[in-house]
């Protein structure tokens, strides 16, 4: 946790986000009957991964992180990236492969883990410090 700071989660959470692009936009859209959730919802959840990497990775190589806001905002979007996801999930449950179940839900947990440690930074730089109001 200690090389995890308020610039390397932007570096970390834009990386992830790509990584999720890349696995929605390349193999899940090529292997969608094997998935079973439909394409126009991995379109959607692809260009929500694109945006979130652009923000990320953008706060990460120029913002000036004297203010808590982007990495509360970054939360938020992840949150609102789960639900989203996990309510497609629900809504496309009878369609879904267990492999597409298991992409998901795996998704859904990685991403959570990655809020966990934003959360984390957040309260570490920002909130205790005593530098920042919240």
């Amino acid at each position: 946790m200690n090389s995890i700071n308020e610039r390397t989660i932007f570096l970390l959470d834009g990386s992830g986000a790509l990584l999720s692009s890349a696995c929605l936009g390349l193999i899940l859209t090529k292997f969608q009957a094997h998935i079973g959730m439909p394409a126009g919802v991995l379109s959607l959840l692809l260009l929500l991964a694109l945006c979130f990497s652009v923000y990320s990775l953008t706060r990460y190589r120029f913002a000036q992180l004297s203010t808590s806001f982007w990495l509360k905002a970054l939360i938020a979007g992840n949150l609102f990236y789960c639900l989203l996801s996990a309510t497609f999930l629900v809504i496309c449950w009878t369609s879904l492969t267990p492999l597409g179940i298991g992409y998901f839900v795996l998704e859904k947990a990685v991403v959570l883990g990655i809020v966990f440690l934003e959360a984390r930074v957040l309260k570490k730089h920002y909130l205790r410090s005593g530098k920042l109001r919240p």
